[in-house]
């Protein structure tokens, strides 16, 4: 199963037999490993850092906005994470990137 981003943020997920409910989400180390190559990828250290930070701290200073629903987290396979583009992956991917810097 899958969970976005935004699922963390907002620390709800969508059962399909209740309906929305109150889930904390554990992100493992390889996780938050494969969010930051994939979001920090070819950026300076600091940007890295700001990156490692907020997934240290499950993204919790991060306001939640849309784009970040299509972040996806893969829960049953080790680490995996994905960005699903809706039209420009590159300036999609900095502004993500550029979010989630802004309140770390």
């Amino acid at each position: 199963m899958k969970f976005t981003l935004s699922n963390v943020i907002s620390r709800r997920r969508l059962d399909p037999v209740v309906g929305w409910t109150d889930h904390e989400f554990e992100l493992s180390e390889k996780h938050k490993e494969n969010f930051v190559s994939l979001f920090g990828h070819g950026c300076r250290q600091e940007t890295k850092n700001a990156l490692w930070q907020a997934a240290n701290d499950d993204f919790r200073h991060v306001k939640n906005c849309g784009i970040l629903g299509r972040v996806d987290f893969n829960e049953y396979e080790e680490g995996d994470v994905t960005y699903c583009a809706g039209q420009d992956y590159t300036s999609e991917v900095a502004f993500v990137r550029n979010w989630i810097k802004k309140y770390y």
